[in-house]
């Protein structure tokens, strides 16, 4: 099975070279382990599971205690794009937050500072009860491969 490797490369567990996936677009650069590891650990609920609806890592918790779980999403995605903002976000981006049904008003998509090929980003959804929130991590590329080195990193077992 392939890794995540260091910066943030999918790699063959046996060799330094990076996976060929099998996808248009094999090579997915993901914040690095180190960051991604501290990103679950700091994560205070915990409790991380697959979203097959949009294959992704998703984590619900109470909407009281948001500013601790925003603190954390801005360590490792700085730049956050609301429904009034995006239109100003790259091409890229604005597809693939389309592809999740766009951002609605109290939603937010964060993001690395520097968007290039292809890339992570956390989709923030206030629930409609206003005491709960769901954070999605979601890569903007689909690929089996990649899908189960985010579930590896996040300790997923189901898929």
């Amino acid at each position: 099975m392939p890794v995540l490797s260091r910066d943030g490369v999918l790699r063959s567990r046996v060799s330094a070279d990076p996976v060929e996936t099998g996808d248009s677009m094999p090579n997915v650069r993901l914040p690095s382990d180190e960051e991604l590891v501290r990103f679950s650990i700091a994560w205070p609920a915990g409790g991380w599971t697959w979203d097959r609806r949009y294959n992704c890592v998703v984590s619900s918790f109470n909407a009281a205690d948001s500013g601790e779980y925003e603190a954390i999403v801005d360590q490792v995605f700085p730049s956050r794009w609301d429904h009034k903002t995006i239109t100003r976000a790259t091409p890229e981006l604005q597809r693939v937050v389309e592809g999740t049904q766009g951002l609605r008003a109290g939603q937010f998509v964060s993001t690395p500072k520097v968007i290039a090929g292809d890339f992570a980003f956390v989709l923030w959804w206030p629930w409609g009860d206003d005491a709960t929130i769901s954070a999605r991590v979601v890569l903007s590329v689909e690929s089996t491969a990649i899908g189960a080195a985010l579930r590896e990193r996040f300790e997923i077992d189901e898929e």
